[in-house]
């Protein structure tokens, strides 16, 4: 037995309502500035990983806290991406920001100590989350969608 499709008044003119507009780089860090989640996504055995995480948007860049002994940690991250994005399912509107490059373990001093020092969200997941990874973009890049009105 199949079963088929429902059909809404969109169905035949996909896009049509909608616009969508390319972000340039200061537009993608002036949206993200004030994100505390994200989702990473890296390769891990060889297969395509992406984990949500709390992080801090500090100085063009994005840091997070991970356990020493995780996947993120004991993954070769030389090519990454994160991603952070905002929604509004209600008018069918949002953004996203995805920034690719190599993320790095933080372990200059005085950096780790603008790090613990900023106002950021507890990690979410459980478990000891004591050791700064970030990433500096080599390529940042945006889209905007929304009404078309």
């Amino acid at each position: 037995m199949t079963v088929s499709p429902v059909h809404d008044e969109f169905w035949d003119t996909p896009g049509l309502l909608r616009a969508s507009q390319a972000l340039n780089t200061d537009a993608c860090w002036a949206l993200i500035a004030g994100q505390t989640t994200g989702r990473i996504g890296f390769l891990h055995e060889g297969l395509v990983t992406l984990f949500p995480l709390n992080c801090i948007v500090d100085d063009r860049g994005v840091y997070f806290r991970t356990s020493e002994g995780g996947i993120i940690a004991s993954s070769h991250l030389a090519q990454a991406a994160f991603q952070l994005d905002q929604v509004d399912t209600a008018t069918r509107s949002g953004w996203t920001v995805l920034i690719n490059g190599p993320i790095k373990r933080i372990t200059d001093p005085g950096h780790l100590k603008t790090l613990w020092g900023s106002r950021a969200e507890e990690p979410w997941a459980p478990g000891q989350r004591n050791v700064f990874f970030g990433i500096k973009p080599g390529k940042i890049s945006g889209r905007r969608v929304h009404p078309a009105h």
